[in-house]
């Protein structure tokens, strides 16, 4: 696995496409999905589409112009979901068929698919130019504390936790920074997570 995130690559196809914000959320609506390891056995596969329902009305609240939503779920769901979600969204990718999110699916860090799930969205996203590139979790969402004012360019924006000396990965967001960076610098996460590293 480690070996096959090493060797990945992006294929720059660029797109004459400006968007002012992308949000990627990732996803896993079908935790039960085959043998793979669960992270959460409390929510139902109904109850998870929901809540990634409602991370994508949070953030449709909150930006009105220039949006661009992209989905990216690693497990088989069925075609009304899917149909559903093309519908909310500008985008969804499905990866619930790829080698390298499969591999990632059978390790109990759950960091791992979650790393994975962006690395190879990137590909894809990296497509269109963009001013700010969300990253946000599905079941979480916006809420009223949330003010895209409070956003800093030419920064990476977490939320930091001083007690734990942390960042959260829930959401957090860049500012058109280089697109090499930000893909290596997942393809390292990857790695730290699987290593049981601190990044």
């Amino acid at each position: 696995f480690i070996f096959k995130v090493y060797k990945y690559r992006i294929i720059y196809k660029k797109q004459n496409k400006n968007y002012d914000n992308i949000f990627l959320i990732t996803s896993c609506i079908n935790q039960f999905d085959k043998n793979y390891y669960n992270h959460n056995t409390n929510h139902t596969q109904s109850q998870r589409y929901n809540e990634l329902l409602n991370t994508i009305l949070s953030i449709k609240k909150k930006f009105f112009k220039n949006l661009f939503i992209v989905v990216v779920d690693n497990s088989k769901i069925n075609k009304l979901m899917k149909d559903n979600l093309n519908k909310h969204v500008d985008l969804y990718i499905d990866i619930s068929d790829k080698n390298l999110s499969n591999l990632s699916r059978l390790y109990s860090n759950k960091g791992v698919p979650w790393a994975t799930s962006i690395m190879i969205s990137l590909n894809k996203i990296f497509e269109y130019e963009f001013s700010f590139l969300h990253i946000i979790s599905g079941r979480y969402y916006l809420n009223n504390y949330y003010d895209i004012k409070n956003l800093k360019k030419n920064k990476f924006n977490f939320r930091y936790y001083k007690d734990f000396s942390n960042v959260s990965t829930r959401y957090f967001c860049a500012h058109n920074q280089d697109n090499k960076y930000i893909f290596n610098l997942f393809k390292k996460i990857i790695i730290f997570i699987f290593f049981n590293i601190s990044c």
